[in-house]
């Protein structure tokens, strides 16, 4: 057995692994090399897919930009679930908390979203498709990103209250929609006053 993959090893190489990948900045490095611009001073500040395609005016940055986030977070889940299963949810949480905590940028960072569906992505497709859906539809009719968003969380929960799964999965769904749900409570404030666009 080498260092690399001794159980001991893994169990501190992982976790870091994640948070780094996690604080990876696609959306303001890309604002920077693409655009020339800091996002995080341009439209709402975050520097997620959608206020880099706002701000660019380009669509096609938007799924550029969830992709990255969404693959950083499913291959870090999905490396760590074949690798170390127990350490699963741990990196999970790690890879979630270095999108909305960027050590590259101040400690600031996006809502999660696209983190979030990559993670669920990794775990339980099903899932992912049901809240995949329930984001389609959700903008289909009220094309407004912070709704379908919501609407995506919302199913999460969904299945982490109905469908069968262990007890650390269901709590990190669980904290999935807490906590992007809070990332999104300016959004929230602007729905409840009808500003979100």
């Amino acid at each position: 057995m080498t260092l690399v993959s001794s159980p001991i090893y893994l169990s501190f190489f992982l976790p870091v692994v994640s948070y780094f990948v996690g604080a990876i900045p696609t959306g303001y490095i890309l604002g920077k090399f693409l655009l020339g611009v800091d996002v995080r001073k341009l439209g709402s500040g975050n520097i997620g897919a959608t206020n880099v395609s706002r701000v660019s005016g380009k669509r096609w940055l938007f799924l550029v930009v969830f992709l990255l986030d969404f693959f950083k977070a499913f291959f870090v889940v999905a490396v760590a679930a074949r690798v170390v299963p127990s350490l699963m949810v741990l990196c999970a949480l790690l890879v979630l908390l270095g999108n909305g905590y960027s050590c590259f940028i101040g400690f600031r960072g996006g809502k999660g979203i696209s983190t979030s569906l990559g993670i669920v992505a990794a775990i339980n497709p099903f899932v992912l498709l049901i809240g995949f859906l329930s984001w389609v539809f959700a903008f289909y009719f009220f094309k407004i990103a912070s709704v379908a968003s919501l609407a995506f969380l919302s199913m999460v929960l969904c299945s982490a209250l109905v469908m069968p799964m262990n007890l650390g999965v269901r709590l990190l769904f669980v904290f999935i929609f807490a906590w992007s749900t809070w990332r999104h409570r300016e959004n929230l404030k602007l729905l409840w006053r009808g500003e979100e666009e």
